[in-house]
C-alpha cells in the first residue's frame, strides 16, 4: 500500500512518537513480521507521510484507501477492515501506530493460510459473535461493490452484491442454520483451493 523510495538515512523507525514508549524496534519487527529490513523502511516511510503524528486513524485509513481506489467509494469497506484491526489500536487514541499497522500488513499481505482464513473470518464477522450473519456477508460484498466503483463488474451470471452474497452464503452455510461458522468456512476454502482464491479475488480487497 506504501511504497515510496528512499534512503535509509532519511527515516528512524526506533524514533518514539508522541509521549507514548518506544514502539517495537526495527529488529524487533523483522522477528515478528514476514517484511525485511529494507521493506520496513520503505514502509515506514510511506506510513509517515500519509500519518505525520506517527498514528493512523480511522479517517486516514480511509483516506488512504480512497486514494488506491479512487473510482468508488472506500468509506465502507475501510470502516469495516479498520473494524477488524481496532483491537490492536492504543486504548488511549484508538488508532494505530506503525508496529500494530506492520504487523496487521503482514499477516495480510505475508500470513499463513490460517492467518490469512482467520482475518478474512473476522472481516465479515462484524459483530464479533463467532458467526457471520446473511445481513453481514452484504454488507461487506456491498461495500466491496462501492469500494470498487465501475470497476466492479458482476462475475458470470451475478447480479450485484445482494445475489453476490446470497449465492456465496448458500455455498458456505453447509448446515443450513443461516449462520456461517468458522469451522464451515475454513472446511468449505479447504476443500478446494481455487474457492479460497475466488473468495480473496472478490471479496476481499487487501
Amino acid at each position: 500500500m506504501f511504497g515510496n523510495k528512499t534512503e535509509d538515512s532519511d527515516i528512524d523507525i526506533d524514533q518514539p512518537i508522541f509521549a507514548r514508549p518506544k514502539h517495537d524496534g526495527l529488529d524487533a519487527l523483522c522477528q515478528m513480521t514476514h517484511y525485511n529490513k529494507k521493506e520496513l523502511k520503505l514502509i515506514y516511510q510511506g506510513f509517515k507521510q500519509e500519518c505525520p503524528n506517527g498514528y493512523c486513524s480511522e479517517e486516514e485509513f480511509v483516506n488512504i484507501f480512497s486514494k488506491y481506489f479512487p473510482q468508488g467509494d472506500a468509506t465502507k469497506y475501510a470502516h469495516f477492515v479498520f473494524n477488524t484491526l481496532r483491537p490492536m489500536c492504543d486504548p488511549q487514541y484508538g488508532c494505530l501506530d506503525f508496529g500494530q499497522f506492520i504487523k496487521a500488513l503482514s499477516t495480510l499481505s505475508r500470513g499463513t493460510l490460517k492467518e490469512k482464513l482467520n482475518w478474512i473470518f473476522n472481516l465479515y464477522d462484524i459483530d464479533r459473535d463467532g458467526y457471520i450473519s446473511k445481513n453481514e456477508m452484504y454488507l461487506i460484498t456491498n461495500a466491496i461493490y462501492e469500494l470498487l466503483g465501475e470497476c466492479a463488474i458482476p462475475l458470470s451470471n451475478i447480479r450485484g452484491a445482494k445475489e453476490h452474497a446470497d449465492l456465496f452464503f448458500h455455498k458456505i452455510d453447509l448446515d443450513k442454520d443461516g449462520l456461517i461458522s468458522f469451522e464451515e468456512f475454513v472446511n468449505w476454502c479447504k476443500k478446494d483451493s481455487n474457492r479460497l482464491a475466488e473468495f480473496q479475488k472478490f471479496d476481499t480487497v487487501i
